[in-house]
C-alpha cells in the first residue's frame, strides 16, 4: 500500500496540466489570436475571487484584463453534461477603466458580453448569486455552495472568461477566510492563496474546495494524490486510515490497468453530506457522507470508482468533438455509449480486483443483475446505443420509451471481453482494447465508433463488424448464450411478479419525471409503455401539475407522492397538455418484470470451469 503522510495547512498543488493533460487541452483548444488593424493580441488575466464568511448567498469577482482589443467578448463556458446555466446567476455586472464606472457592456447573447476596454485594459467586476434551495447537508457534489464553515465553487460556474483566447494562461487570487484552507488543481504560486491556470480549459475544470478541510496525501508511483475533505460541523467520526487505504487501493488497480496517469499530480475533492460526482482533468469532485463512512466504509466506492475512471477514459479519451470548451450548446457524438458505458464495466472491474466486490457480489450476479435492468427497459431492444448517445443532450422526445446507453454500453463492455478472450484462447481481453484506445487517442484527438471497431479487430485479430452492426449501430438482440457458452452459461428468462428482497409485491410506480431548466416546470417521461401511466393516458411531455390535488412543484415533490403510493391506490393526477388541464384517474396494481437467470450448462467441462473462475475474479489474463 502506499505510503501515507499528512499534508501542511493548505493543500500543495501542482498543475499537472502545465504539462501533460495541458498539452492536450491547447491541442483541443486552439488559441485564436484577433488581429484588429494589423496587430495580433494576447490579452493578460487575472482574477480576484472574494468569499466573506457569513455571506452564503453568493460571492464577488474582479476580473483585470490588459493588453486586450478594444472591444473584447467574455463569456460563461457551457458544461457539456451537466449545464447549471450559471450567466443567470450574474449580478451586477459591470466595466471600470481607469478606475471609473463607466465602461460599455453590451449583451450579445445569454452567455456572451461584448465590452469596451480603455487602452486595451479593463476591470470587470460581477457578483454570482447562488440558487436557493441548496443546503449543505443534501446537494449534488458539482453545485456551488457556500456556508460559514467553507464550500465549493464549481469553476464553470463562477469564471467568465474570453472565449477568443481560450489559451492565454490566468491568475485566480482566492480572498477567502485566513483560517481556510484551499484545494484545487489550479497551480499554487508562493502566495499560498494565488493560483495559475495554463489556459481556460485548466482553468474552467479546476473545481475549488474551501473552508474547514482534513487533507492526506498519498503517492502512486511517486505521484502525489491528495485528499480533501470537507466535513459538515456535525459529521460524524469515521476511519480515516481506512478512508484513504479504499481510496489509494482503487488508485493502484487503475494505475496498474491503464499503465500510465494523464496527470502529474491529482486532487480527490470530498464533500460531506453530498451525493454523486463530477470528473475533471486532474482532479475529481465527490459527495461523501461522514454518517455513511462511519457504518458502511465501501459504500461510496461505485461513485468513486466511475468518476476516477473517467479521468482516463472521457477526459484524455473521448470522443471527437466532446472536449471543445465553449459557449456554444455541446456537440453531438455517437460514442458515449464506450465513455460511460466502458467506465461503469471498469468501476465494477476495479473494485474486484482491489478487494472491495460491490454490494458484496460476484461477477456472475453482477452480470445478471445488469440483464435484469437491461431486459426491463423496452427502449434497450429499439434504440442502438450510438443513437441514445447522440440525443443524449437534445431534449426529450415524446416517445413513450428510452435505451440506457451506460447500460448498454457496459453489456458490450462485457460481451466484447468474451468474443476477444475466445478468440485469442484467453491471452487478451478488453482490457487491452481500453489500452490500444488510450495509446491511439488520448490526448491526442477525439475517437469514432469505427475507430472503437478498429481497434478491437485489432487486439481480437477477428471480424467485428457483425457485431458492431448489429448492437452498437443498431439494437438487434444480443446472443447472449453464444457469447457466454465459454463459461459454462445459459440464460433462463420468464416472467414473474415484481417483487421487494423480502417478497412483498410492489406496486407499478414506473412513471419518471424531468425537469425544464427554463421554468422549473416537471414533465411527465414513459419509459415503460406496457406500465399502467402509459395505459391509463399518460404520455411523455405532459407537464404535470398535481397528485391527488397535491402540486408537484418540482423533481423532488413528484418523487415524494409517487413513492407514496400502495397497491389498490387510485391517484388523480392532473397534467397541462397543448395548453389545457386533463385528468387521469390511475389505480395502483401489482406488475409483471422479466426474470433473467444464469444457468449451468450440463455438463460443466474443466475448461469451462477453469475460465469462469478466472473470470468470477475479474482476473485480467486467463493465459
Amino acid at each position: 500500500m502506499p505510503r501515507l503522510h499528512f499534508v501542511p495547512r493548505v493543500l500543495l498543488v501542482i498543475a499537472s496540466l502545465s504539462l501533460g493533460a495541458a498539452g492536450a487541452a491547447n491541442a483541443q483548444l486552439p488559441g485564436r489570436q484577433i488581429p484588429v488593424a494589423g496587430r495580433a493580441f494576447a490579452p493578460r488575466l487575472s482574477y480576484v475571487l472574494t468569499i466573506q464568511q457569513q455571506d452564503s448567498s453568493g460571492f464577488d469577482v474582479a476580473m483585470h484584463v490588459s493588453g486586450a482589443p478594444r472591444t473584447l467578448r467574455i463569456g460563461m463556458a457551457v458544461h457539456p453534461e451537466y449545464n447549471q446555466q450559471f450567466w443567470k446567476q450574474v449580478r451586477n455586472l459591470s466595466v471600470e477603466t481607469d478606475g471609473n464606472l463607466r465602461g460599455t457592456v453590451r449583451q450579445l447573447k445569454e452567455n456572451v458580453w461584448s465590452v469596451v476596454t480603455r487602452n486595451g485594459e479593463a476591470t470587470i467586476r460581477y457578483r454570482i448569486a447562488l440558487p436557493g434551495g441548496e443546503v449543505a447537508s443534501n446537494r449534488a457534489s458539482w453545485k456551488s455552495f457556500l456556508r460559514s464553515g467553507g464550500g465549493f465553487l464549481n469553476a464553470m460556474d463562477t469564471f467568465i472568461y474570453l472565449p477568443d483566447y481560450p489559451s492565454i494562461p490566468a491568475e485566480v487570487t482566492l480572498d477567502v477566510p485566513r483560517d481556510w484552507r484551499i484545494a484545487t488543481a489550479l497551480t499554487r504560486r508562493a502566495d499560498p492563496r494565488v493560483f495559475v491556470a495554463p489556459n481556460a480549459a485548466a482553468l474552467l475544470d479546476s473545481p475549488i474546495l474551501v473552508g474547514a478541510l482534513r487533507m492526506w496525501t498519498f503517492r502512486e508511483r511517486g505521484v502525489p494524490h491528495h485528499i480533501a475533505y470537507w466535513p459538515l460541523p456535525d459529521a460524524a467520526p469515521f476511519d480515516t486510515v481506512q478512508f484513504v487505504n479504499n481510496i489509494a487501493g482503487f488508485t493502484h488497480e487503475t494505475v496498474e490497468l491503464m499503465g500510465t496517469m494523464p496527470y502529474r499530480e491529482f486532487t480527490f475533492l470530498i464533500q460531506d453530506g453530498a451525493w454523486a460526482g463530477l470528473e475533471h482533468r486532474n482532479s475529481v469532485s465527490l459527495g461523501m457522507a461522514s454518517a455513511m463512512l462511519a457504518t458502511q466504509p465501501h459504500v461510496f466506492l461505485p461513485e468513486f470508482a466511475h468518476e476516477f475512471f473517467h479521468t482516463w477514459n472521457l477526459m484524455a479519451l473521448h470522443p471527437r468533438g466532446r472536449a471543445i470548451l465553449s459557449t456554444d450548446p455541446p456537440a453531438h457524438t455517437r460514442e458515449l455509449w464506450w465513455s460511460e458505458g466502458l467506465t461503469i464495466y471498469y468501476a465494477t472491474m476495479l473494485q474486484n480486483r482491489a478487494g472491495f466486490p460491490e454490494e458484496g457480489r460476484g461477477h456472475a450476479a453482477g452480470l445478471s443483475n445488469l440483464l435484469n435492468r437491461f431486459y426491463a427497459n423496452a427502449g434497450n431492444m429499439r434504440v442502438s446505443p450510438e443513437s441514445g448517445s447522440w440525443s443524449s443532450i437534445d431534449p426529450p422526445t415524446q416517445v413513450d420509451f428510452s435505451s440506457d446507453y451506460y447500460l448498454q454500453g457496459q453489456i458490450i463492455g462485457e460481451m466484447l471481453d468474451l468474443i476477444i478472450r475466445d478468440s485469442t484462447r484467453g491471452r487478451r481481453g478488453i482490457d487491452d482494447v481500453m489500452r490500444a484506445m488510450y495509446t491511439r487517442f488520448a490526448n491526442k484527438r477525439g475517437f469514432t465508433g469505427t475507430e472503437i471497431e478498429s481497434t478491437a479487430e485489432r487486439v481480437c485479430t477477428c471480424n467485428l463488424t457483425r457485431f458492431f452492426d448489429d448492437h452498437v449501430r443498431n439494437a438487434r438482440e444480443i446472443d447472449f448464450n453464444r457469447h457466454l457458452a465459454p463459461l459454462g452459461y445459459r440464460l433462463a428468462i420468464d416472467t414473474i411478479l415484481a417483487a421487494d428482497s423480502a417478497g412483498r409485491d410492489l406496486p407499478d410506480l414506473r412513471l419518471y419525471a424531468m425537469n425544464s431548466d427554463d421554468t422549473a416546470r416537471t414533465y411527465v417521461r414513459i419509459m415503460t409503455p406496457e406500465s399502467v401511466w402509459a395505459r391509463s393516458g399518460l404520455r411523455t411531455g405532459m407537464q404535470l401539475v398535481s397528485f391527488n390535488g397535491t402540486r408537484i412543484g418540482n423533481f423532488r415533490s413528484f418523487r415524494t407522492q409517487l413513492r407514496s403510493l400502495k397497491i389498490g391506490d387510485v391517484v388523480k393526477v392532473e397534467v397541462r397538455t397543448n395548453g389545457k388541464l386533463q385528468m387521469y384517474r390511475v389505480t395502483i396494481p401489482r406488475y409483471t418484470r422479466v426474470r433473467v437467470q444464469l444457468t449451468d450448462l450440463t455438463p460443466l467441462s474443466t475448461a469451462q470451469q477453469r475460465r469462469r473462475a478466472l473470470w468470477e475474479d475479474a482476473v485480467p489474463r486467463w493465459q
